[in-house]
């Protein structure tokens, strides 16, 4: 099953869609990861677009197994799978593949999904002022491709801080959206 756009139109438009690294002055390696751990988990590559959409939510704890979880729309078929992952201290990326499941019945998760503009929601590090005091907890990296862009997002106890910010808050209620259909563990920060 191809992930690539069928139109070269689209390929020209397309965008790809990175936290702005400024605040923070360092690279975007989290995308350079991402990228590489899904190319070693035979996936397909996701930064160059989709032909309907896909998401991917990495995440990762001290305390919980680092758990990916996948949902794709493909020629109106969707797929789940869940893939647990580690890595050694060799740097060696360590994954065991859920199986893959085709459920129509995700549909409504794929609408709601479609109905959010992912382009115009902001990473943690971007958001004016914010102060991650939290050393625990779990740690998100969403990844969103679509026909026209692609967008990487990434949050750090999201929970914890959604009753006084609001893009914290914006990015709780996607993933506890996904949580509700696709029921993957998640710990809850304090």
């Amino acid at each position: 099953m191809s992930c690539h756009p069928k139109d070269k139109t689209q390929i020209d438009k397309f965008q790809v869609l990175l936290p702005d690294t400024s605040k923070t002055h360092r690279p975007n390696i989290i995308f350079d990861n991402l990228k590489l751990w899904g190319n070693q988990m035979g996936l397909p590559q996701i930064d160059t677009g989709v032909n309907d959409i896909e998401v991917r939510l990495w995440t990762s704890s001290r305390f919980i197994p680092d758990l990916l979880v996948i949902i794709r729309e493909n020629d109106s078929s969707i797929i789940n799978q869940k893939i647990e992952y580690f890595f050694s201290p060799d740097g060696v990326t360590h994954f065991k593949k859920g199986e893959l499941l085709q459920a129509d019945t995700l549909k409504p998760l794929i609408d709601s999904l479609k109905k959010i503009d992912f382009s115009k929601l902001i990473s943690q590090n971007e958001i004016e002022n914010f102060n991650d005091n939290l050393k625990d907890g779990i740690t998100y990296h969403l990844e969103f491709s679509s026909l026209t862009y692609y967008k990487l997002l990434t949050y750090h106890c999201p929970e914890h801080f959604a009753p006084t910010e609001q893009n914290n808050k914006r990015f709780l209620d996607i993933i506890l959206l996904l949580d509700k259909y696709l029921r993957f563990y998640s710990l809850k920060c304090s």
